[in-house]
């Protein structure tokens, strides 16, 4: 939790399994059922229950939007890259 003592948030998104907030700056922190791989060329799923938020991406990472779906987030930084992550269900 040290990671957000003292932030301010001014988005939160959440489903039945994650929820993200977003802070002012475009930090985005995660909290619930992660389902991102850790590891680049890792082959295991770190499947986890989070109980303390985690930030998602280093500080030079600025977010501007986020949104949830049943099992996936997407998230557009400020120079228009979008990122993704999910079950992977479906593929």
């Amino acid at each position: 939790m040290m990671s957000m003592l003292n932030t301010h948030i001014d988005e939160i998104k959440a489903n039945r399994r994650l929820s993200l907030s977003k802070t002012p700056t475009g930090r985005v922190f995660s909290l619930g059922k992660d389902f991102r791989i850790i590891s680049p060329g890792s082959r295991n799923n770190d499947n986890r229950d989070f109980g303390i938020p985690r930030p998602l991406f280093d500080s030079n990472i600025v977010i501007d939007q986020i949104a949830l779906g049943r099992d996936h987030a997407v998230l557009l930084s400020e120079r228009g890259q979008v990122y993704t992550y999910g079950s992977n269900q479906y593929g």
